[in-house]
């Protein structure tokens, strides 16, 4: 008799649990929801890096589409392919348009606002966030200084709650983009460096060409 009441018992008192718990999350949620609201949507991040790279060969990598495809791909050959390329693919729409894809899913993409000799600015969309992101590149005696502005706009009012928190991880993330920007910008001196090897000057060719036959 004592078993059949705890066998029925059991049930209801793990359902009254699960209710509970169910209950006190969406409490927690609407409760972050409704303050979020509260919490300025701007996030501002500043980060810098010196990194052993030529300026030129980094501008060519954050002032255009073409270039950010270049600077993620380095990412897949630092980390490796099976674990960043096969899953994220990134594709220049257009000159000025890049998207970052989860199979057939755009999670991410960017928009070139402006772009000089030395910095570029991008306007960059995620699901629930937009932020200006602003590349910029100084020459110094020995490599360049390159800086990262992030200036996000934090639409949905649960992730508003991000931004009262510490941002190392963030600017740990920026940073490593960074050092990946450096090895693609070695890599693209390096086959220009390559390039120039193989072809032969000019001079070189005519004073081959105006040498007389060898005399038998």
């Amino acid at each position: 008799m004592l078993a059949a009441r705890m066998s029925t018992s059991l049930p209801r008192t793990l359902s009254s649990v699960v209710f509970a718990i169910g209950g006190g999350v969406a409490g927690v949620m609407a409760l972050c929801y409704g303050t979020g609201f509260l919490i300025d949507p701007t996030m501002e991040l500043t980060t810098t890096r010196d990194l052993d790279a030529n300026s030129d060969d980094l501008s060519a990598l954050i002032g255009s589409a073409d270039g950010v495809v270049e600077w993620w791909q380095a990412a897949g050959e630092l980390h490796g392919e099976n674990r960043i390329s096969e899953r994220i693919q990134v594709r220049a729409t257009d000159p000025e348009h890049v998207e970052f894809l989860a199979g057939d899913q755009v999670f991410e993409t960017w928009a070139l606002v402006s772009a000089t000799e030395t910095s570029a600015t991008w306007d960059i969309e995620f699901p629930k966030m937009t932020t200006r992101r602003t590349l910029s590149v100084e020459p110094l005696d020995a490599g360049t200084r390159m800086v990262w502005e992030e200036v996000a706009d934090v639409q949905s009012p649960v992730l508003r709650w991000t931004t009262m928190l510490p941002m190392e991880n963030v600017s740990a993330n920026f940073q490593g983009a960074m050092l990946v920007a450096e090895a693609a910008a070695q890599a693209r001196a390096a086959s220009k460096a390559e390039a120039e090897a193989e072809v032969v000057p000019e001079a070189e060719v005519e004073a081959v060409e105006g040498e007389a036959p060898a005399q038998p």
